[in-house]
């Protein structure tokens, strides 16, 4: 995929330009690409709009401390933190983020923030990538 380009950060998440495949770039001692199930419950914690979810099958996540079912038309609901909601300065924006987690030799995982759907794409094709850190909470 060539040289990585140059890390974004410290820009506001929010104004990161969309970069083809390069979560496996992606990372520091602080921050990385969030896998598949990570990138889940990302979307259940700081779902930027109040439209509907996509319901079948999509927000199952075995990984998740309880393990989560699939969601509903209303829920998850749009976050209550105003920054993350639509248009506020940390929101996710509703496009297809990648996550780190391979779903063949030539694809990957994305998530959209528009309505929760998880789907697969070539990791050839341009997608939005968001670094996270995660800290234990509690």
């Amino acid at each position: 995929m060539g040289a990585p380009t140059p890390s974004p950060w410290p820009k506001p998440a929010a104004s990161w330009p969309s970069r083809p495949w390069r979560c496996t770039s992606v990372s520091t001692t602080t921050t990385t690409c969030p896998a598949r199930d990570e990138l889940e419950l990302l979307y259940r914690a700081f779902k930027p709009t109040d439209g509907e979810n996509y319901t079948w099958r999509h927000g199952e996540n075995p990984s998740a401390v309880p393990p989560t079912f699939p969601y509903t038309a209303a829920s998850p609901s749009q976050t209550a933190l105003v920054s993350f909601q639509d248009e506020g300065a940390e929101a996710f924006e509703p496009a297809w983020y990648w996550s780190s987690t391979q779903f063949s030799a030539n694809d990957g995982w994305l998530q959209y923030f528009g309505d929760g759907t998880q789907h697969d794409a070539r990791k050839d094709a341009a997608y939005r990538a968001r670094a996270v850190r995660s800290e234990v909470i509690g």
